[in-house]
Parts: structure tokens; sequence; C-alpha cells
């Protein structure tokens, strides 16, 4: 089995989350990870920094950073390599940037249960990470395992290019660092022809049929040869080709399917990861009550700034330990 060799653990260390221990410990002892675990004070608490005393920022990192460290003496029992980092600032940026800096090859979030428009929506700072961060994103549901046996794989077929399919190829690689031999592991894509609804009225029926038929054998074709492929990489994959518009089908499908965990990419062409972009994807996700893990292109290039260039006041604070 791939592994993720190190992880980013983005967690609120002030509010807890149950069961996060336990769902930390098995993803990462699984993949024999190096574990960065992170806690980011929010902007809003830079409010009470504003005067020249330290006292109370050093006092706010410390307390953060002994609870991230009771959780990360409980991962090193199982001899695996933790950090622990309390930073302040924007949750969302400083998570990206960290894994940046570390270089991490997966971030991985358990939503936080507020400032949700729903029961089903993610977090804002969880809708950032799954948008802006070019690191694949492990969106957590609250009680989910790191181990998920049910896996839907969303894929993209038939792209224009040799570009547009490889976010393809970085979903297999995502499913095969985490589908374990018993998981099961369903390959959905939905399709639809463009214009359809414009073309069935006016083409006769004969002709309008042989157009449907025509595509729904390309996609077919097309799915059923990704499926031997994921079947190669050693993933038993059940293709599952459904017929709709994207963002009215896709959740009430995934929802049946029943999925721990849904693999899809982002920002691109057509389909379903053409979707997962902006307002539509949004509509999408946060109509899942499933885990999510999202890859994105290696064309993406994030809107946050690798690097801190904001010079201004409120200081920023960071507090580390091994």
């Amino acid at each position: 089995m791939l592994r993720f060799q190190k992880i980013c653990v983005g967690w609120n260390a002030f509010d807890g989350a149950p069961g996060f221990v336990d769902q930390i410990r098995d993803l990462t002892t699984r993949h024999d990870a190096h574990v960065e675990l992170v806690h980011v004070v929010p902007e809003h608490t830079y409010y009470v920094w504003l005067s020249d005393d330290d006292t109370l920022k050093k006092l706010v990192c410390t307390e953060r950073l002994e609870r991230l460290e009771e959780v990360a003496d409980q991962i090193r029992k199982d001899g695996l390599t933790v950090h622990c980092h309390v930073l302040a600032g924007d949750p969302h940026i400083e998570l990206i940037r960290h894994v940046h800096r570390t270089r991490c090859d997966l971030l991985y979030i358990v939503d936080e249960p507020r400032h949700r428009d729903d029961e089903r929506s993610f977090g804002p700072t969880t809708q950032h990470l799954l948008r802006e961060c070019p690191t694949p994103v492990w969106a957590a549901r609250l009680g989910a395992t790191g181990r998920p046996q049910r896996i839907v794989a969303a894929v993209d077929l038939m792209p224009t290019s040799e570009e547009a399919e490889r976010p393809n190829e970085r979903i297999l690689d995502a499913c095969l660092r985490i589908a374990e031999p018993s998981s099961e592991v369903v390959l959905l894509h939905v399709w639809n022809v463009w214009g359809e609804q414009l073309l069935r009225p006016r083409m006769p029926k004969a002709e309008f049929t042989r157009v449907m038929e025509h595509a729904l054998g390309k996609h077919r074709t097309a799915l059923n040869a990704w499926a031997s492929r994921f079947e190669a990489a050693g993933i038993s994959a059940i293709p599952r080709l459904e017929h709709g518009e994207g963002r009215a089908v896709l959740p009430r499908l995934i929802e049946r399917i029943d999925p721990e965990l849904v693999v899809m990419g982002t920002l691109c062409r057509t389909g379903l990861l053409g979707l997962i972009v902006g307002n539509t994807a949004e509509r999408i996700i946060n109509r899942l009550s499933c885990s999510i893990l999202t890859v994105k292109p290696e064309s993406f290039v994030s809107p946050v700034l690798l690097e801190d260039t904001d010079h201004s006041p409120p200081p920023r604070s960071n507090c580390s330990a091994a």
C-alpha cells in the first residue's frame, strides 16, 4: 500500500473533538507517518494582544500547546514522530502555509460543528481549505474513523487533453493510499449530453435516441477503462454510471451509496470535477453527510500567499514543540 509520509493535522485544541485522538492515531499509525499537529489561534484573538505586554499571548499559546502535547504523547506511544505547533492568524491561511513550509503530503482536519449553515454543511475554515489548499485535504466529520470501508471515487471521463486527465490519476493515487484490501470502492461518474434538453424536442426521436446511446456507450467504455486501472493497481472498484445533471443527481446518489468517504478532484473541465468549484461545489459538498478527500491538479496555484508578507499589526505568534 502507498502511504502518506507526512500528515498535517489541523485541530481546535481549545474545543476538542469526540474521538479525535482515535481518528488521528488510526490514520497516522496505519501510514507510519510523520505528524505535524497544528492549532491556529483565530485572528479575532488579536484584539486582546494589542498592548506591548506579551504575557497573555504567551499564556494562550502555552495552554494550547499543552493540549496538543497531550494528544501527541498518545501518538508517540505508537513510535511516530510528532511535532506540535500553535500558530496565530487566519486558520485556513496559516494551515496552508504550514503545509507548504513542512512539505506535508496530506492535510487532515476534523470539521468543527460551529458556524455552519446547517447540519450537513462544512464549517467556513474547512470550506476554505477544500478550495484553496494545494495539498490533498481530508475533511473528516466528527465521529469518523481514519479507516473508511466504503469509498466513492468520483472521476471525470473523456477529458479533451492530457492535462485534464491528470486529476483522475490523483484520485487513483489517493485511493491507493487509503483503501484497504477489504474496502469497497465505488467508481462513480454522472454523465449527460450538453444541450440535451434543447435537443430532445427539436430532433426526431430516433435520431435523439442514437445520440444518447452513442454518448452512453462512450462514457461506459471510459468508466470501465478506469475500473480496469483501479483493478490493476490492486483496488476492487465497482463502476457506477448515472445519467443526469450533476448538482441534482450526485448528492442523492452518494447518500444512497452511503460511503464513509468521497474522493474527488477539483478545478477541472466538466462533469463532476468541473462542478467542484465555487457555489456549485459547495451546494454538492454541503449536502453530503460523509467525510471528503479532495485532490487538485498539479497546475493548481493556491490564492493563499505561501509566505507571510503582512508586516502590519497585530503581531503574530508561534509556539512549537518537537
